[in-house]
């Protein structure tokens, strides 16, 4: 059986807060000795939208926390020999070397506390009564819960299932889909295919009840939802489809910002996420060390993939004391340990201009890759980008795909999609104390193992090594 949580009326806070005592028991397992609990007089459940509402305005559990395993194992940074061998935590030294680790029970648990809470909302929602003047906001929350569910189960496919690619996901191992409060469910693995088809269904689905603009900036919109439904579709490499919603995104909010009137200079450039027309949806990865600037250095052929009269190397990049670069150009402007891996129009400008190129439509891929181009580089200083072939558009759409997205939790994704050619496979190098370790194109080790402890309690079937 599966334990997820149940719901503590406890205090009053912008009206009811609700504290949801978690059992997730490490993430999808048994826990008969909690069920043989008597309940507390006190729990009682959401009786109104609002009620509702408060449980999906929870920043720690829809907006942070997402899997870091792939930002962590890609080759946007690398390690000096002494910051690794100071590292605590096993987990993080073992996912940037790409060795297996079945120990991280939190970026397995934490999305699916979210997703339990989105069910919770959606199994209550049709009990309550709603007023004619409560239409929207009735809509406003199915919405919400729709996508925060489709984006953690999203962000648990890139740690945790292979590379999707048609033809081939109905036989690949995908998630457990828990799309129900019922803890006694068991949980089963899904394939890859329903993975993702439940994924779109949530999305498409959520379009047509968020409203185009949020009151509070962490909440998602309709502008989101379509900018999620087209990283999506990017992903599983559907690209007239990712084009199709990177426009509908964008006809609802395509601003970008002038990198000319950032302070390119200072320490933390970007504007706040709440004030940044670029943010259509705010998340961030979980906590890590090695996202500190002091630690991490910026890929050096990264670094110089920058023209001097683009902007972003000075917005995104600080010189150490050793010559050597960090990364401080965060869209969530806080100094922490975490990655901001949120939905943006920079984003979706790069994914038309892809989707575009690989059907062809070359004066539009570049049109919209253009768009985004003339908003980073100098004043006076932006050369149209000109190519003879889909060929030349989709490589240097690629290549300032990889320049922009930098340091945003998307380039493990990038790495699984585009390995499954040939003309875009990259192998991945790491030197540490004196020894050399590769990732290979299509390895296992672009997969993370999910936890053991939840392979013990669930039986579910582990990744392969």
């Amino acid at each position: 059986m599966n334990i997820y949580l149940f719901i503590n009326k406890r205090s009053r806070l912008y009206g009811i807060i609700f504290s949801l005592l978690c059992c997730i028991c490490l993430g999808l397992g048994g826990c008969k000795k909690f069920l043989d609990t008597k309940p507390d007089k006190q729990l009682s459940v959401p009786t109104s939208l609002n009620d509702l509402s408060l449980l999906l305005d929870n920043r720690q559990r829809f907006n942070e926390g997402y899997p870091a395993f792939g930002q962590i194992s890609c080759d946007d940074y690398y390690l000096l020999n002494d910051v690794f061998n100071a590292l605590s935590q096993a987990e993080q030294r073992n996912y940037y070397l790409w060795l297996p680790d079945n120990t991280n029970l939190g970026d397995w648990s934490r999305p699916y506390q979210a997703i339990y809470y989105t069910n919770v909302v959606l199994d209550l929602l049709p009990q309550i009564p709603v007023a004619t003047h409560e239409t929207l906001l009735r809509d406003r929350v199915e919405g919400s819960a729709l996508f925060y569910r489709a984006f953690a189960l999203y962000e648990l496919a890139q740690a945790y299932t292979p590379a999707y690619e048609p033809g081939k996901a109905l036989n690949l191992p995908g998630l457990p889909l828990r799309l129900d409060p019922d803890f006694n469910k068991p949980s089963v693995r899904a394939s890859l295919e329903a993975t993702y088809a439940q994924i779109i269904s949530d999305l498409s689905k959520a379009v047509n009840l968020l409203p185009p603009r949020a009151e509070f900036y962490l909440r998602p919109t309709r502008a989101a939802a379509w900018g999620m439904l087209a990283r999506v579709y990017l992903t599983m490499q559907n690209y007239p489809q990712a084009v199709n919603c990177a426009d509908s995104c964008l006809q609802l909010q395509s601003t970008l910002v002038n990198f000319n009137s950032l302070p390119v200079t200072a320490s933390s450039p970007m504007p706040e996420p709440s004030a940044n027309p670029e943010v259509l949806f705010f998340s961030t990865l979980s906590l890590s060390s090695i996202f500190n600037a002091s630690r991490s250095r910026v890929d050096s052929f990264l670094y110089r993939s920058y023209k001097m009269m683009d902007l972003r190397k000075k917005a995104f990049f600080i010189q150490n004391a050793d010559n050597s670069y960090s990364f401080k150009g965060s869209y969530q402007k806080r100094t922490t340990y975490s990655i901001f891996n949120g939905i943006t129009t920079a984003e979706m400008y790069l994914v038309r201009a892809e989707g575009l190129a690989r059907q062809g439509a070359i004066t539009g891929a570049i049109g919209s890759l253009d768009s985004l181009l003339i908003q980073r580089i100098q004043t006076g200083s932006f050369v149209p980008t000109t190519v003879t072939s889909a060929t030349e558009a989709l490589d240097k759409i690629l290549i300032e795909r990889r320049k922009e997205l930098c340091f945003r939790g998307l380039r493990w994704t990038d790495l699984k999609r585009l390995n499954t050619t040939l003309e875009h496979q990259t192998v991945l190098t790491r030197i540490i104390n004196g020894e050399t370790y590769q990732l290979m194109p299509g390895s296992p080790d672009y997969v993370a193992l999910i936890p053991e402890k939840v392979i013990q309690l669930s039986g579910i079937p582990q990744n392969e090594r």
